[in-house]
């Protein structure tokens, strides 16, 4: 599906949700998962955390107005637990950002971005007061 990359650089994840959604229900009972989980990943690979989340709402809600429901499958299990990870990742470097004496590590900032990702390497030094 090279439609799907076009979309992820572009700026309108509700958009691609409704094309995630219509290929759900074009492709095999079984595959429905994988449509969603590449569109996902697909957007976490570019380090897209907030389109990644408008998306995911998208998608939910799109099933949801058409009385569906995503499946319940390992895969997708995963995906959840991924982006819950990715926001609670995003929540932690707010709150260090708040942090004093210096001790917040100045690649915190760049998770800000709307392009950048979370990864360990941004978390060398963790805070140890708020203020």
């Amino acid at each position: 599906m090279k439609a799907s990359q076009h979309f992820v650089g572009g700026n309108q994840p509700e958009t691609f949700a409704k094309v995630v959604v219509e290929c759900m229900d074009k492709c095999y009972p079984g595959e429905a998962d994988l449509v969603v989980a590449r569109a996902v990943l697909l957007y976490l690979s570019l380090g897209n955390l907030r389109d990644v989340n408008r998306l995911w709402d998208s998608v939910r809600q799109r099933l949801s107005d058409s009385s569906q429901e995503l499946p319940d499958t390992p895969l997708l299990h995963l995906i959840k637990f991924l982006l819950l990870t990715c926001g609670t990742c995003y929540a932690l470097s707010v709150v260090s950002l708040r942090c004093g004496a210096g001790m917040c590590n100045s690649n915190l900032a760049t998770l800000l971005a709307p392009k950048t990702i979370c990864t360990a390497a941004n978390f060398a030094a963790p805070c140890s007061t708020l203020k």
